[in-house]
């Protein structure tokens, strides 16, 4: 199932929310769900091209006329109160407990294909509180365990969590926000995830996508199919350059199906680099660890994928700050190290880790000058399903 994702359209112009609406329908999109912060004048089935709408009503709008009744096509999750009030009272507890299971079930859709919880403000707890972001996901798994995506809005920024069970997406604001109008594409059954944006500006930039792969470790061993399942992948989606960011051996240095990609590669230091290597491979500097690929500045630090591990967006922001203050002009931070995907998008840089190839076949790329992210994974090759 193709689900289109986008919220926060608060008073933009309604002609903003039909092409959003327009290009999510235009890519597939069976479904659009809505993270909440809509005005009344934005309930209107044609705005969304008559596609069924899951619209998050936020803490007012549940006592608000106007939205009583969803449009023809339409369902709404309401709010509730999800805090869990520490009483010492054991009665109480168990009271507490069972309203905030009532409130996140408030929130849960049943697709058919997939189950979702769809929200608004949750994005706070991934922002500034990270005891009460993992006491949600627990909560979550309490009320009802088959919940895969996590769908919240808020924060006007877009990110990617990955937890065991979920993904948990923000698909940025429509409303104009860091990075122009933002939403997001969601495929259910390849666990694929795009996020792309209107801009309100025009570019000469010739489109250039780029490829990202972490963690590779002994793929080589364990599928000997994997190389070229990636490089199939990266041609169906015109990948011209690829980073390969740390975690990867040196006796794969120069793999002959990575010939028609110009390739980029970071070594921990422990591995030695291969002197004898085709001219399209070219190692990252340890010194100088920074591309410019069109007009962007990518960072790539493989480590700093254990350091952002399990952290607030707050702190985020701090450890970005303290690795890109060395350099000028950063865009985009690529990171890797940890097995799960993450994507947050600070006010004035990308944080990139593609998640884990060695096990979980996964993959980013990044599409320019729209600026176009999508994480996916390796399909396995046809003797193999």
């Amino acid at each position: 199932m193709l689900l289109g994702i986008m919220g926060d359209t608060h008073n933009v112009d309604s002609s903003i929310v039909k092409k959003v609406a327009q290009d999510l329908k235009k890519r597939g999109a069976e479904i659009i769900i809505h993270t909440g912060d809509i005005e009344a004048q934005h309930l209107d089935v044609n705005l969304f091209c008559g596609l069924p709408v899951v619209c998050v009503l936020t803490e007012m709008q549940q006592f608000d006329r106007d939205f009583t009744f969803p449009p023809h096509g339409w369902m709404f999750t309401r709010p509730g109160d999800s805090v869990i009030n520490r009483s010492d009272r054991d009665q109480q507890i168990l009271e507490d407990r069972i309203v905030s299971k009532l409130a996140v079930a408030n929130r849960i859709v049943n697709l058919g294909e997939v189950v979702i919880y769809a929200g608004h403000k949750r994005s706070i707890d991934t922002l500034m509180n990270s005891a009460k972001f993992s006491e949600f996901i627990k909560l979550l798994n309490d009320t009802f365990d088959g919940v895969r995506f996590v769908f919240t809005g808020h924060t006007h920024h877009q990110f990617l969590i990955q937890t065991t069970n979920c993904f948990w997406i923000n698909p940025g604001a429509v409303t104009p926000s860091f990075f122009d109008h933002e939403y997001a594409l969601v495929d259910t059954i390849k666990n694929e995830v795009v996020f792309t944006r209107l801009s309100p500006t025009i570019s000469d930039t010739k489109p250039q996508t780029i490829g990202i792969i972490s963690n590779t470790g002994n793929i080589s061993d364990r599928d000997n199919q994997f190389w070229q399942q990636l490089a199939i992948e990266f041609h169906e989606r015109d990948v011209s350059i690829v980073i390969i960011d740390g975690g990867f051996r040196a006796s794969d240095i120069g793999r002959p199906e990575l010939v028609d990609f110009q390739v980029f590669y970071d070594l921990l230091p422990s591995t030695k680099d291969n002197s004898n290597k085709p001219d399209n491979w070219h190692l990252i500097p340890n010194d100088n660890p920074v591309l410019e690929i069109c007009r962007h500045q990518f960072l790539i630090q493989h480590k700093l994928g254990f350091d952002l591990a399990g952290k607030t967006e707050v702190d985020m922001v701090k450890c970005i700050y303290a690795e890109t203050k060395k350099y000028q002009h950063i865009d985009i931070v690529v990171c890797g190290g940890i097995h799960d995907a993450l994507f947050d998008e600070q006010q004035e840089v990308m944080i990139i880790n593609p998640g884990d190839a060695r096990n979980h076949r996964k993959f980013v790329t990044v599409c320019f000058p729209r600026c176009e992210i999508t994480y996916s994974s390796v399909r396995l090759g046809s003797n193999q399903i």
